[in-house]
């Protein structure tokens, strides 16, 4: 049997401030207002597939979308790192990290740093 997203929390990544325990079903559909945020959640996902690929994937991703700063909820000066809490069905399989920026504009696990 294969594991499935079934509960999201995002803090500090683009225009979502904070989304907490945010639960997927089996079909989602994203509606709301231009400017809402639709595209930055959807962007997400493509965040962490580079993440999951590993850290030379995540600094070039990062870099092509505008650097460190521009995946932090309102720059640098207002959020200080990515905090992301994933859970996995159906064995409550748990993701957690946290990325902080660089000095050379990537993102990186706060525990490396």
């Amino acid at each position: 049997m294969t594991s499935s997203l079934q509960r999201i929390t995002i803090r500090g990544f683009k225009s979502i401030r904070e989304l907490e325990g945010f639960q997927l079903r089996g079909l989602n559909l994203l509606i709301g207002a231009n400017g809402a945020g639709k595209s930055n959640f959807v962007d997400f996902f493509r965040f962490m597939k580079a993440y999951v690929q590993g850290q030379l994937f995540l600094d070039e991703f990062v870099r092509i979308n505008g650097k460190a700063d521009a995946f932090l909820f309102n720059g640098p000066k207002v959020t200080q790192e990515i905090f992301v809490h994933l859970i996995f069905s159906p064995h409550q399989y748990v993701l957690e990290l946290r990325l902080k920026p660089t000095v050379s504009a990537d993102l990186i696990e706060s525990s490396l740093i």
